[in-house]
């Protein structure tokens, strides 16, 4: 047997037997249709038998799975529970459909006040009307008993930016209009114009390098929505690029493309075992020591050098990225800059300007060198 709950606003009038319910909601016809697969179901609600000026709409954004249940009591006092089945649709009115307003006859009492002379029919007589779009459901994360997904909480962190994907056919050119409202910083506005003009696509750990730390998190998100949009996918996912900048119709970005390490040490028994701790701090000074004179005029040019970004300490997380061009490591630098990019073939969203055998070679370069760097971390060799 198939349940749905409707949730009917209002109160039951002693004796009533739910049939003026019913005939509001259209009868006993249409409420035959809630579960039918192949039908859209519409259920409206009329508030007056005979004129349906104000009409409730459906909301099925409820809890996909509710146990509805039957409770008789008794003239002794005995309560008795009846389980009836499992709701599979859960229907609640919260918006209304059409236009709210006042009649041009008030009625008061029971009594007509007056007489229309022009015996006009009821209709929406400004200004005693209103639409209303939507109304906010406080209950509705309850209701649904579910966390966000992990694409939406990407979406929301990215919210003032513009958003692109590998298959759109064009890239945005300019900042949404909704993020025009609210005034940028003028001095971070013109760092981020340098930095970008000298590189269009960052993930935010790398152009955060650059940037002062007194420019709060809210001064960045209006500027970034000024001047750069978000890859949500393909090879530069995550990344920032510059309004207008398309890096699948250029092969010099394969240097900026992404590759997501993920370390086979966070799939081992040690992980699992073994006390965790911060290898930033352990390794900060070790490493900036140890970095190769070639890169040393460019972290000379970092406000907060953060070695995580260059690869100098293991991964901090089981999935990270990694852009190309920010990884301080000889070996992957000479295979990304020679390595043949496809002069015949189409960028690809699965692995860029590049082929896939190349960054097979790339990922078995990292897990060796993340391995050799946690021995060098504990002292042990790690299985």
């Amino acid at each position: 047997m198939k349940l749905a709950i409707i949730a009917v606003p209002g109160y039951v009038v002693p004796g009533a037997d739910g049939k003026d319910v019913i005939a509001a909601l259209g009868g006993e016809n249409t409420l035959a249709q809630l579960h039918r697969s192949d039908a859209e179901v519409s259920l409206n609600l009329s508030f007056h038998p005979n004129r349906s000026y104000v009409i409730g709409r459906q909301d099925v954004n409820g809890k996909p799975c509710i146990l509805a249940i039957r409770v008789k009591r008794w003239s002794d006092g005995r309560r008795t529970v009846e389980i009836m089945g499992v709701a599979t649709k859960l229907f609640t009115f919260t918006t209304p459909a059409d236009f709210i307003h006042i009649a041009n006859v008030p009625v008061v009492t029971g009594d007509e006040v007056g007489t229309d002379p022009l015996n006009r029919p009821y209709g929406l007589v400004p200004p005693f009307f209103t639409k209303i779009g939507s109304t906010v459901n406080l209950f509705k994360e309850q209701l649904m008993n579910a966390s966000q997904d992990k694409t939406n909480k990407i979406e929301n962190s990215h919210m003032f930016n513009a958003v692109a994907h590998f298959d759109d056919d064009a890239i945005p050119t300019k900042p949404m209009g909704s993020n025009l409202m609210a005034p940028p910083d003028e001095a971070l506005m013109a760092e981020l114009e340098v930095l970008f003009n000298q590189r269009p696509v960052w993930l935010r750990n790398a152009i955060d390098e650059y940037l002062p730390k007194s420019f709060s998190t809210w001064k960045k998100k209006v500027a970034f929505a000024r001047t750069c949009y978000i890859f949500a996918d393909g090879p530069w996912r995550g990344c920032m690029c510059k309004l207008g900048y398309d890096p699948r119709k250029h092969r010099d970005s394969h240097i900026y493309q992404i590759i997501d390490f993920r370390d086979p040490y966070y799939r081992s028994i040690s992980w699992k075992t073994e006390k965790h701790g911060s290898t930033r701090d352990q390794t900060t000074d070790k490493t900036i020591m140890a970095t190769c004179s070639s890169h040393m005029d460019v972290v000379s040019k970092m406000r907060n050098f953060n070695p995580e970004v260059h690869f100098l300490i293991p991964p901090s997380r089981p999935s990270q990225l990694y852009q190309f061009c920010d990884i301080f490591d000889a070996g992957i630098q000479k295979l990304v800059n020679e390595q043949d990019l496809r002069e015949n073939n189409p960028c690809s969203k699965a692995t860029g300007w590049y082929s896939q055998s190349t960054m097979s070679k790339i990922r078995s370069m990292m897990n060796v060198k993340s391995l050799r760097m946690r021995q060098s971390l504990t002292g042990t060799k790690l299985a």
